[in-house]
């Protein structure tokens, strides 16, 4: 049931008044950058002031999570708004919250996406009814004491009852799925964890270590938060999602009604039509689109034999060469093609830090 202070407000049965969703996930150990494809797409599909954004970032690896990130945030307002590649345009709340600018529309209510990046992954989820806010997670597997800080005494008293390595578990999805709520509302770490606590208090079960790419574990709750009254403010009901990419990465995404959105400036929640839609089950707030992308995935298919070309993953259509059995090649030949030969570009060993942008 939703809390006594949150209106009930459902989607119905026809197809405007149904979610659509989308999670997606790459794996950035999976993209061989080519010569220039990072300033093909950066030209391609950032503006300006984008590309100095990017750029900002100093090493490789930072600017080409925030290059995927962009990406997958058009991705987001082609595929689950339906605009045009060329219209879309993408700006951030005073909280560093970004959205796409978009006319209000019966089938798009409340359109939304966020982002996260961590370890190998960049993560992005979005929906066209709910707010929503995702964090991925790189497991670590030494000391998380520091973690427990961020408790509540509820969770404290979970964690004390657990076993060593579910307890490091538990303090790390914790700080997750507090992360996921705080970005889709659109203030991230600016609100302090400790005073963030769920009722019912999370499955202490979800703390159990992974055992493939295949679980999703989903739980519905009431938020609350810590204020400058007596008592903690509802900030009403919730759904969290839980999946695995691997066994060292942990997806969270929260999901909740568009009236809890913090918007300084306003020209966020203008765009939210419904604000007091939410999910009210399971059903209703897991993800039914799910899918692990590719960065060529991520460019419009307009552009897709464009992005290989000018990449060198294909060769150019006006230029390809008669195709000449091996065995009756000349010497020279080969030669000389094994001496024109590309060699892949050197894997960047950089070590990577917790960098959090909205980008």
């Amino acid at each position: 049931m939703p809390p006594s202070n949150e209106p009930s407000q459902m989607a119905g049965d026809s197809a405007e008044d149904q979610d659509t969703n989308a999670l997606w996930m790459v794996d950035m150990d999976n993209w061989d950058i080519g010569n220039g494809e990072f300033d093909w797409l950066l030209d391609m599909f950032c503006t300006d002031a984008q590309t100095i954004a990017v750029r900002k970032y100093v090493r490789p690896k930072d600017q080409q999570r925030a290059i995927v990130s962009h990406l997958l945030q058009r991705k987001a307002c082609e595929v689950v708004a339906g605009q045009a590649p060329d219209t879309i345009q993408i700006e951030r709340t005073k909280g560093r919250k970004p959205y796409g600018v978009l006319k209000p529309s019966a089938r798009l209510p409340n359109f939304c996406f966020n982002p996260s990046h961590d370890g190998r992954f960049v993560v992005l989820c979005a929906r066209s009814h709910y707010l929503c806010g995702i964090d991925v997670h790189e497991l670590i597997t030494k000391d998380t004491n520091f973690l427990l800080d961020l408790l509540d005494p509820q969770q404290r008293q979970q964690y004390n009852l657990m076993p060593a390595a579910h307890g490091r578990v538990f303090v790390q999805l914790l700080f997750s799925l507090k992360e996921a709520y705080t970005k889709a509302v659109g203030v991230g770490l600016q609100e302090p964890f400790e005073g963030i606590s769920m009722v019912p208090p999370l499955p202490s079960a979800w703390a159990e270590p992974p055992r493939g790419d295949t679980e999703v574990q989903h739980w519905m709750c009431d938020v609350f938060v810590a204020g400058d009254g007596p008592r903690p403010a509802n900030k009403g009901s919730w759904c969290f999602e839980l999946r695995w990419p691997d066994v060292t990465h942990m997806v969270v995404c929260a999901s909740g009604a568009a009236h809890w959105a913090i918007d300084a400036h306003g020209k966020f929640k203008k765009q939210l039509t419904q604000p007091l839609l939410h999910p009210r089950s399971v059903e209703e707030g897991q993800y039914t689109h799910v899918e692990k992308l590719s960065v060529v995935d991520l460019v419009p298919e307009a552009e897709q034999s464009n992005y290989l070309q000018a990449c060198g993953h294909m060769p150019n259509a006006t230029s390809v060469p008669e195709q000449i059995p091996e065995s009756d090649k000349p010497v020279a030949k080969q030669d000389v093609e094994a001496a024109n030969a590309v060699e892949p570009a050197p894997v960047n060993e950089e070590s990577e830090d917790d960098l959090d942008y909205f980008f």
